[in-house]
Formats: C-alpha cells, structure tokens, sequence
C-alpha cells in the first residue's frame, strides 16, 4: 500500500493497474499469513470482480491477464502448478464463501 492508502483502496489500485480493468468491486475476505518464522506478515486477502480485462500498465511488468474457469484454477492448484500460498488462501476463501 502506498503512504496513507487503505489496502482496499491498495488492492483495487492493484487490481485496475495488473488487469487493465476501469473498475473494480471488492470484498474483504480477512487476513492471511503465511506461517512459519513469517507470523508477523500479514496480507489482507479480497476478492474482486472487474468490469473488463484490459491492458495492464506496462510499469506493471506483465505480459497479460487472462480470466480462467474456476474448475481449471482448482485443477492447477491440485495438479501442484499454482503453488503460491497466497494465491491458495485466497482461492480457497473464496470458494468456501461461494463467491466463486
């Protein structure tokens, strides 16, 4: 988050910078951390819908966004090629709220 920025108005800056969206609701899915020796990390975790996918801000570094069905998300999560904590935290919230 930038100086004074609350991490929902972080997130949704993240969010319209990476995908290229013009909007973006979210909603707060609580903290995460990743355990270990790193207890005292903690990321706030949302989930959000966009109106678009568009063209990421090119300081951004990435190549492209691209939407994938939730049965593929599970299926690379499972298959061990979604490896990344976070991503996993936020996944399984989501679907456990059945946001997703």
């Amino acid at each position: 988050a930038d100086r004074g920025e609350t991490p929902e108005a972080a997130a949704r800056r993240e969010v319209i910078e990476e995908t290229g969206a013009t909007k973006a609701e979210l909603q707060p899915l609580g903290e995460f951390t990743p355990g270990g020796s790193s207890l005292s990390i903690r990321a706030h975790l949302f989930v959000a819908r966009i109106d678009q996918i568009g063209v990421s801000d090119p300081l951004e570094g990435i190549e492209e966004a691209q939407a994938y069905p939730v049965a593929d998300v599970e299926r690379l999560i499972g298959d061990g090629v979604i490896i990344d904590g976070f991503t996993m935290a936020l996944f399984l919230r989501a679907r456990l709220r059945q946001l997703i």
